[in-house]
């Protein structure tokens, strides 16, 4: 049990872990319609939920085929998610050095020289927080990208334009 607290303690711990989930939220967001039809099978109810989810799914395609502006808007708001999720991974790489900037803040703002926080206590709350949160944004921003690029290339394929390499 001591070796198990040890390695939660570790910094290196925590980024091996949270760096496993982001690329498991990943595959997650880009496998979810595969796991979706595949937990289909297992009963009516989930069948019935992937079909409408499916069929959701193919109109926005359509719609992001059938409208310009509403494909560059998707694709504008992709960027942006994107981007969200990037800079709530870079905190949860810096949260490290979150109780050395929170014992700062003390000192400059409240003027006191500690705010009765231990050390450590910042940094592995800012940890779990942007962890946690980064792994929600990638399943979130994965799945997104993967709409928008299928409405991008629906749109590609209707006005018969080329590929880009």
């Amino acid at each position: 049990m001591d070796q198990i607290v040890a390695y939660v303690k570790d910094p290196a711990w925590w980024f091996s872990t949270f760096v496993i989930a982001i690329i498991a939220s990943v595959i997650a967001g880009f496998a979810k319609d595969r796991i979706g039809r595949w937990l289909g099978h297992l009963s009516i109810r989930n069948r019935e939920r992937q079909q409408r989810k499916s069929e959701e799914r193919k109109k926005v395609i359509q719609a992001l085929a059938d409208n310009e502006a509403y494909l560059l808007i998707t694709v504008v708001r992709s960027t942006e998610l994107t981007v969200v999720t990037l800079a709530v991974v870079m905190f949860f790489l810096l949260s490290p050095t979150w109780s050395n900037l929170a014992q700062l803040w003390c000192s400059a703002v409240l003027e006191q020289a500690s705010c009765g926080l231990q050390s450590k206590s910042v940094s592995v709350l800012a940890s779990m927080l942007f962890g946690l949160l980064g792994v929600v944004l990638g399943y979130i921003s994965s799945s997104f990208n993967r709409t928008t690029m299928l409405g991008y290339e629906a749109y590609r394929k209707k006005h018969e334009l080329p590929e880009v390499r």
